[in-house]
C-alpha cells in the first residue's frame, strides 16, 4: 500500500489522501531483473519489518539486525551475519515511501557460482589432458623420421656398410643426420678395403718370401744324399731324386699368385715325399687317396706341403715308424684336402695351431721352407673368406689329422 497527501497548491492545505494499493506479485517481474540464485531484494521499513521481497517467504518478517545494518550505510557493502547467512549488505533509502530498499547477497552462494571448485579442477584436468596429447602428437610427428633412422640404423647388421638409411621422407635435420650416416658408412667401407687389401698384400709379401726361398739345411741334405747314392753307384736313383728336387724347386719360385691345378699339388708333395724316403728311408709310409673328379680344381700352391713336413718331423719321435694318408674329395660344394697320420698325436690347445704344440725340442727347427699352419690358414682366410681355413683333430698315441677345406675352383 503506497499513499499520497493531497493538498491545495495555493493555499497550502491537505484535503485528502490517495492510497495506491500494489500486489505484490506485480514486483516480481521488477525484481527479476536485478535478482538471481542468492541475491535477493527486500523493502525495509523504519520497523525492521520486510513488506516486499522477491522471495515469497521473506515478506513479513521482522530482522531488527537488518535494519541495524541498514540504518548504519557506513556499513554498506560489507559482510555480515543476517537472516540466518552470511551475507553482503546494499541498502537504499527511499524518503518518498519511508522504506530502505536493501539487497541482500549470500555469500556462499555466490562465490560457490563463481568458483565452483569441482567444475574447475575438471576444466583445468581436461585442459592438461588435452595439451598432452596434442604436445604428444606433436612430438611424435616431429620425432617420427628420426625414429625410423635410428630403427635402420640398429638394423644394419655388422660390417654391411653397403645397407644405406633411406632418408627420402625426413625432415631436413633427419636428412642431414641420415647423409652423415650413409657417408660415414661409404668411407668406412673404403677404409676396411684398403685396409683389407693392404694386409692381402702383406701376407702375400710375407708367404712369396717363403716360397722363394728353400731352407739350406734340406738343401744340403738332399744333395749329400745324392752324392752318397751316386758314390754306391746307384745312379737310377740318385736320377730320380735329382728330378725330384728339381720339380720341387720349380714349383717353389714360380709365380706366388697363381694357382695349380690337385694333380700338380699331388706330383709335388709325392717328390717331397720320395726325397724323404731317399734321406731317412722308408719307415713312414704315405698312401694316396684321390677322388678323380677334384683333380682338375685348382688350389694355392704350397697348401698341403707343410703338413707333410710337420708329419714327417714332428709326428714320430717316440714310434719309429708309421702312416701317413693323404686324401682329396669333393664335399658339399667344396675342396676337401686330409692328411692324416697314427704318430704320437698331441693335447690340443684350441687357442693354438700347431707351431705353438709341436714338441719343444722340435719347435724351433726349419725344415724344407719354415712355412707354418698358421701361414697356411691366415692365406686360406685371406684369399677365400673365413668359412674355409684348417681344422686340426688330435690325441695323444693315436695320431693326428689336418682337415683343409677349400672353394670349387677351376682356372
Amino acid at each position: 500500500m503506497a499513499s499520497k497527501a493531497l493538498f491545495d497548491h495555493s493555499t497550502g492545505r491537505i484535503y485528502g489522501t490517495m492510497y495506491v494499493a500494489i500486489r505484490d506479485r506485480d514486483f516480481k517481474p521488477f525484481y527479476a531483473n536485478f535478482t538471481s540464485e542468492g541475491n535477493d531484494v527486500v523493502l525495509l521499513n523504519k520497523k525492521g519489518l520486510i513488506v516486499s521481497s522477491s522471495k515469497t517467504d521473506m515478506i513479513g518478517l521482522r530482522d531488527k539486525k537488518l535494519l541495524q545494518e541498514v540504518e548504519d550505510g557506513s556499513k554498506d557493502g560489507d559482510s555480515t551475519y543476517v537472516m540466518g547467512n552470511e551475507r553482503i549488505v546494499f541498502s537504499e533509502y527511499l524518503p518518498e515511501f519511508d522504506f530502505y530498499m536493501v539487497n541482500l547477497i549470500d555469500k556462499n552462494a555466490v562465490t560457490g557460482q563463481m568458483v565452483n571448485a569441482k567444475a574447475v579442477t575438471l576444466t583445468i584436468m581436461a585442459i592438461v589432458a588435452i595439451s598432452l596429447i596434442i604436445v604428444f602428437l606433436i612430438t611424435r610427428k616431429m620425432t617420427k623420421s628420426l625414429r625410423v633412422l635410428v630403427k635402420q640404423m640398429s638394423s644394419i647388421p655388422t660390417g654391411d656398410f653397403d645397407n644405406h638409411v633411406d632418408v627420402t621422407n625426413s625432415s631436413y635435420e633427419v636428412k642431414e643426420l641420415g647423409n652423415a650416416f650413409n657417408f660415414m658408412l661409404d668411407s668406412l667401407h673404403d677404409y676396411v678395403d684398403k685396409l683389407m687389401e693392404t694386409q692381402k698384400q702383406q701376407r702375400n709379401a710375407e708367404l712369396a718370401a717363403l716360397q722363394m726361398q728353400i731352407n739350406p739345411h734340406f738343401l744340403y741334405n738332399t744333395l749329400a744324399s745324392i752324392k752318397f747314392l751316386v758314390q754306391q753307384g746307384n745312379k737310377e736313383k740318385a736320377a730320380g731324386t735329382i728330378n725330384s728336387l728339381i720339380s720341387l724347386l720349380q714349383n717353389t719360385v714360380s709365380d706366388v699368385h697363381s694357382t695349380i691345378p690337385v694333380s700338380q699339388e699331388l706330383e709335388s708333395l709325392k717328390h717331397y715325399v720320395y726325397i724323404n724316403h731317399v734321406r731317412y728311408g722308408e719307415k713312414i709310409r704315405v698312401n694316396y687317396f684321390v677322388e678323380p673328379e677334384s683333380l682338375d680344381y685348382h688350389m694355392p700352391k704350397l697348401i698341403l706341403q707343410p703338413f707333410i713336413e710337420n708329419a714327417f718331423f714332428h709326428a714320430f719321435n717316440l714310434k719309429d715308424e708309421g702312416r701317413i694318408l693323404i686324401m682329396i674329395s669333393v664335399q658339399e660344394e667344396q675342396l676337401v684336402c686330409e692328411v692324416v697320420d697314427n704318430g704320437d698325436g698331441m693335447d690340443l690347445d684350441p687357442n693354438l695351431l700347431e707351431e705353438e704344440q709341436l714338441p719343444a725340442s722340435k719347435h724351433k727347427r726349419q725344415l724344407f721352407s719354415g712355412i707354418g699352419i698358421r701361414n697356411v690358414d691366415d692365406r686360406i682366410k685371406l684369399l677365400y673368406g673365413e668359412r674355409y681355413g684348417i681344422n686340426i683333430t688330435s690325441k695323444r698315441n693315436e695320431g693326428t689329422q689336418i682337415v683343409v677345406t677349400l672353394p670349387l675352383l677351376k682356372n
